[in-house]
């Protein structure tokens, strides 16, 4: 097993928050298995115009790392050396230090608000480089890089692709019982870059991505009626995907983005799981008795839904085709 790999985690998102609704969101590693590994980020070198780089590229590619739960990013002040090129590397000096691996780069000014961002990865035990990549950049897309290269930097070491330059989506509420606002947000994984997708003095719950990320579907309580919706985030265009009478819920999207499976219950209450085609409208119930079946998500085939059921006297995990058939 990767050495990197071997700490586990829980990682927990929190999509309900309450308080300011323009408050950054908070990502909080709950707990973990094993320690962390120790690595150096030495800071960037810096050639251009200016004094300064136009932005901490070394400070947010630390702080994905140490956000993931997996890496111990050691101060700066700890650092014997501060390399800005491979052949200055002293593998020694950050044994010493017990460093598994560094990180090395630099910012280059090409033009006006253009830049060069270099990195290199080495992993100290084997004395190598792992990688080494540059990528062009902007001021504006300064910090969509840094999340790239802490992505690569971090499926190299552990063999999992990272998610720091992804998106997230979750619901905000914000005042007390009688005037609360719910605000669907989408931000860079590290709370920046918030953007409010709608708000709603009703409840908003389970948003869902698209697997292209350019819809999201989400459950809203317009009017006191459950309704599920599919809302293009470039456009901010919505359509109806459920409004049925009684309860739906729990939307997720297929691997190909063309259908949702849904959670959808009568007047009576009864849940069953079923799925709608998009495009024709086509809804089709796979699931059909008095338990309580829930929270449908797709096999990465799209042939297979797992979902949640008490058909056994107690909640377990259960599959169904996406043509039907006996669970």
């Amino acid at each position: 097993m990767n050495k990197f790999l071997s700490s586990g985690l829980t990682l927990l998102l929190l999509m309900l928050a309450s308080g300011d609704i323009h408050a950054q969101l908070e990502i909080e590693v709950t707990g973990g298995a094993g320690r962390r590994a120790p690595v150096a980020v030495v800071p960037f070198a810096w050639e251009g115009d200016d004094a300064n780089a136009p932005f901490d590229i070394t400070g947010l590619i630390a702080a994905d790392l140490d956000r993931s739960g997996r890496f111990a990013p050691i101060p700066e002040d700890d650092m014997l050396q501060k390399p800005t090129s491979g052949i200055d590397v002293d593998f020694e000096d950050w044994s010493i230090l017990g460093v598994e691996a560094v990180v090395i780069g630099k910012v280059t000014q090409t033009g006006a608000n253009a830049y060069s961002v270099q990195f290199q990865l080495f992993d100290v035990f084997k004395r190598e480089q792992l990688v080494g990549y540059r990528m062009p950049a902007s001021r504006g897309t300064m910090r969509r890089v840094a999340h790239r290269a802490a992505d690569m930097i971090y499926e190299k070491l552990t063999g999992i692709p990272g998610v720091f330059g992804t998106k997230v989506a979750y619901v905000t509420a914000q005042g007390g019982k009688d005037d609360r606002l719910f605000t669907l947000v989408v931000s860079d994984t590290d709370g920046q870059n918030e953007v409010t997708i709608m708000e709603s003095s009703d409840p908003i719950m389970s948003p869902a991505w698209s697997p292209d990320s350019r819809r999201l579907a989400y459950v809203s309580f317009e009017n006191n009626v459950s309704t599920i919706f599919v809302q293009t985030l470039r456009t901010g265009n919505r359509i109806k995907a459920s409004s049925r009478a009684g309860i739906n819920g729990a939307p997720a999207f297929s691997p190909d983005g063309r259908k949702l499976v849904l959670t959808l219950g009568g007047v009576d209450g009864n849940l069953d799981i079923h799925v709608l085609n998009l495009a024709d409208r086509k809804l089709t119930r796979l699931t059909t008795n008095r338990a309580i079946d829930t929270e449908g998500t797709w096999a990465t085939d799209g042939k297979t839904i797992y979902f949640t059921s008490d058909r056994s006297g107690r909640p377990q995990i259960s599959r169904v085709g996406v043509n039907g058939g006996t669970p």
